[in-house]
């Protein structure tokens, strides 16, 4: 009675294998793009909501100004009291560009956290894969954010 494998049978598992990871490399790449997108989505909203929170509990204004990728510096945020003209930012925002063409603040007033526009709205697009898109809308009076 013989044991093991003959080469054949090996050859045709590898053969499996590897297509079975050609399959799998792009969708796991398109996965961790959209995740890192999703990520600063995450990040942009909560320093929205933050400065809107901030300026409701402690009665003074808070602004929030996304900074696009400029000079070598990643794209990014910063929040204050007062609206910054110049970055750095803060907090960066990595694999994502953001389409703005200049600094844009959103500034909260308080004693409710409103802003004085319509809507804000912040384009964010993976780096390394432009198809993958997210736009943080900053709503109206209320300050409210929204995702989509």
């Amino acid at each position: 009675m013989r044991r093991g494998l003959s080469l054949l049978e090996v050859l045709v598992v590898l053969a499996l294998l590897g297509i079975l990871a050609a399959l799998a490399v792009p969708a796991y790449g398109r996965w961790r793009a959209q995740a890192e997108l999703n990520q600063a989505a995450r990040s942009l909203t909560w320093a929205f909501q933050q400065a809107r929170a901030e300026a409701k509990r402690t009665a003074t204004p808070r602004c929030v100004t996304v900074f696009p990728a400029a000079d070598g510096q990643a794209a990014g945020w910063s929040m204050d009291q007062t609206c910054p003209s110049q970055g750095p930012p803060q907090h960066p925002l990595r694999g994502v560009k953001l389409t703005l063409t200049s600094p844009q603040s959103a500034s909260f007033s308080p004693p409710y956290g409103t802003v004085d526009f319509e809507y804000l709205d912040f384009p964010l697009q993976h780096a390394s894969r432009p198809d993958l898109t997210r736009t943080v809308r900053v709503l109206g009076v209320t300050g409210k954010v929204v995702v989509w």
